[in-house]
Parts: structure tokens; sequence; C-alpha cells
């Protein structure tokens, strides 16, 4: 298993043949199921909402991005609080 920090993401996907990789994806097509959406309230009156959602290319590749997302209402101002993360599992025949 790899885990890549911001710095590795940026150096592993540049922009130039990023963008291109994406199009020729979502030209060819990919299975999106209905993404998932938890709301429950925070600790000291907050919102969080949890967001699953999963993507993937039949027989190749299938992945699931988790975002959190919290609202702190306690401290007099709302302050937002985000993190996502991305698990990519590669199918068995892929790269192989």
């Amino acid at each position: 298993m790899q885990i890549l920090d911001a710095a590795a993401t940026r150096d592993a996907l540049p922009f130039e043949r990023l963008i291109p990789a994406l199009r020729a994806m979502f030209a060819a097509g990919c299975t999106v199921p209905p993404r998932h959406v938890h709301e429950v309230a925070a600790p000291g009156g907050g919102r969080f909402t949890s967001l699953i959602m999963p993507a993937g290319l039949e027989g190749r590749y299938y992945g699931t991005k988790t975002l959190e997302r919290t609202i702190f209402e306690s401290v007099g101002t709302a302050l937002e609080d985000l993190a996502a993360a991305m698990l990519v599992f590669e199918g068995l025949s892929a790269g192989r």
C-alpha cells in the first residue's frame, strides 16, 4: 500500500499528463454509484457531514473518496474543517 502526501501526489500527477488522462477516462466512461451523505450534530453545536463517493473503471480500478466536513458554530463564528482521503483498488489483471 502506498500513502502519498500532498507533495508526492503533485509529483505523481503533473497537470500536463493528468488533464488528458482525465479527459480520456471521462470520455470512455466510468462507473459512479450514488454517493452517501451522512449528517450528524458535531460537539459544541456544529454540523458534521461525511460524504462517501465511490467510482471506478470496470475490471481495472475502483476507488472511494471519503470527505469529512465539520462546521463548528460554538466559537462565535462558523469555522469550517475539511479533510479527504482517496482509497484506490487495482483490479487483479491491471498492470500485470
